[in-house]
């Protein structure tokens, strides 16, 4: 075994340290930016936000067991990259990829987003957090709500 020094990437993950706050940034741009460069998307105008809030419509193929859709094959290219990419470090596109896997929607908004946001990392640590949780141990019986 070999001791390669401080790991700076894991996994296509930067890893970034600060001693000083005690966090640890993991972030992705590299694989953002290759994302948006295999789908045509690296020029694209960047929005404040991954997904509209317009009705998402099923995605709807015709007869596919005759005539497959090339497109549909480049979509779920699309959909898996955002999948993986809110599981490692992204989880503030989750919802948009979530509606993305279940309607066939447009990803181009999710993708213009990630244009605007690529430098955006996941920060671990930093001070001590305090977790609270509350629960109605009643809640069967309220009628009300």
């Amino acid at each position: 075994m070999t001791d390669l020094g401080e790991v700076n990437h894991y996994l296509g993950m930067r890893v970034r340290r600060d001693y000083t706050r005690r966090v640890i940034y993991l972030d992705q741009e590299s694989y953002v930016n290759d994302i948006l460069e295999r789908f045509g998307m690296q020029d694209c105008k960047p929005v404040n936000t991954p997904m509209d809030q317009t009705k998402l419509e099923p995605y709807k193929v015709e007869n596919t067991k005759t005539s497959p859709n090339p497109q549909e094959g480049e979509y779920r290219k699309i959909v898996g990259s955002l999948m993986y990419l809110m599981i490692c470090t992204r989880p503030d596109i989750a919802v948009a990829v979530s509606m993305l896997s279940r309607f066939a929607s447009n990803p181009s908004p999710v993708l213009r987003y990630l244009r605007g946001t690529s430098d955006y990392s996941l920060c671990i640590g930093g001070n001590n957090v305090t977790l609270h949780g509350y629960s109605d141990a009643d809640w069967g019986n309220n009628i009300i709500d």
